[in-house]
């Protein structure tokens, strides 16, 4: 049991939700991992794979031809992040989407000249160096590394933290906007939001308290884990 002796010191962890130090417990999985043991947390972080290497796929296609660059503004080109294509390189998986694009719309499908244009592009793009997809968004890392996750898990914390000192929605936003990341919520920055009176001096007692024991677990995945 830890003592409080000061304001702002650490209290008495018991006080600390278990949904707080949860938060870290998926840290040390990869994607992968993730989407096996919990499949619904992990379809936000896959959405923005996604999203990722598609852009990734638009840009190295994109400038090559102006004919592709035509196609490229009239279809619907998207690269799933699955199994079936996490060992592909970006740029296979580029002209892979693009000619599925291009056979799917009526207007393109049969035109000979966009097939031609489309081997040029992937010949030019076989002498360039390449990634997997895997490899391009670190589906084999841990995803806290990822900062897609990262992004993700700062809400979620400093939501939980905000409840745990009894914020409401709107002051739970104000700190997120005054602060950004939790890494930044000071207990300078704290006491400023008390003297702005966005939140009382007995609720920044709180909010110092749950900040100290992020900052531990944040730092030791094994020890958050543990609890």
């Amino acid at each position: 049991m830890i003592k409080k002796t000061k304001k702002g010191s650490l209290n008495a962890t018991k006080n600390i939700p278990v949904k707080l130090i949860d938060l870290e417990s998926n840290s040390t999985l990869t994607a992968s991992e993730l989407k096996l043991k919990e499949p619904e947390k992990a379809k936000s972080l896959f959405a923005k794979f996604q999203d990722g290497v598609t852009k990734k796929a638009v840009n190295i296609i994109k400038g090559r031809s102006k004919v592709i660059d035509e196609v490229l503004d009239s279809i619907d080109l998207t690269i799933a992040v699955d199994d079936s294509t996490k060992s592909m390189k970006v740029s296979e998986a580029a002209i892979t989407a693009l000619r599925n694009g291009v056979k799917n719309n009526s207007a393109y499908k049969d035109d000979e000249n966009i097939r031609n244009e489309i081997t040029k592009v992937e010949e030019e793009l076989k002498r360039l160096p390449d990634k997997t997809i895997s490899e391009s968004i670190g589906l084999d890392k841990p995803i806290g590394s990822l900062p897609e996750f990262r992004d993700d898990m700062q809400l979620k914390k400093m939501k939980d933290l905000g409840l745990l000192a009894g914020l409401n929605e709107d002051e739970r936003m104000k700190i997120m906007n005054k602060a950004g990341k939790i890494n930044f919520l000071t207990n300078a920055k704290i006491r400023t939001m008390v003297h702005d009176k966005d939140i009382t001096p007995e609720q920044s007692i709180k909010l110092e308290n749950a900040t100290a024991l992020y900052m531990l677990l944040d730092q030791n995945y094994v020890l958050a884990n543990s609890l």
